[in-house]
């Protein structure tokens, strides 16, 4: 299976609500603070050899995408600095063009925000004591992954 060039990347829109008031000109936004998920579909084709068939394909591609759920970190080789955070849900149909080969889309509901991928690397400390620090490098607002693994009483 491989990814077609043509990609569409949306980017994230704030989630604003718009309340219109009689007597008032224009329309009064209120910001819910936050910014909407995205989605982004793949358009793939399907190149098979003859011992292999299309049904076979859809299966392995089924049990790939819909056996883990649940927000995973999803990457892409046409932005590899990025990773974004992403679920695959929906359904998708596999058109079959000849005996060897299909296409289909695939499409992922994204969190509205990528992380650069020299951030995601773990930092671990054993000691409450010992702090660790990480630096923003981007110019927006961060949205740090915190993972704590352990027992007993903690604070951050």
């Amino acid at each position: 299976m491989e990814i077609e060039r043509e990609l569409k990347f949306t980017s994230p829109e704030n989630d604003v609500d718009f309340i219109e008031i009689d007597g008032v000109d224009g329309d009064l936004a209120v910001s819910r603070k936050r910014f909407k998920g995205t989605e982004i579909s793949f358009p793939c084709r399907l190149r098979l050899d003859a011992s292999r068939n299309i049904e076979n394909m859809s299966q392995q591609i089924s049990n790939g995408l819909k056996l883990q759920t649940g927000w995973r970190l999803l990457n892409f080789s046409g932005m590899p600095n990025k990773s974004f955070v992403g679920m695959f849900t929906d359904a998708y149909d596999i058109e079959r063009t000849t005996a060897m080969f299909g296409k289909t889309v695939l499409t992922f509901k994204l969190k509205p925000y990528a992380y650069l991928r020299t951030g995601l690397v773990a930092k671990n400390t054993t000691a409450a004591a010992t702090p660790i620090r990480q630096v923003n490098a981007g110019t927006r607002p961060s949205k740090p992954i915190i993972r704590i693994d352990g027992t007993g009483d903690g604070s951050i």
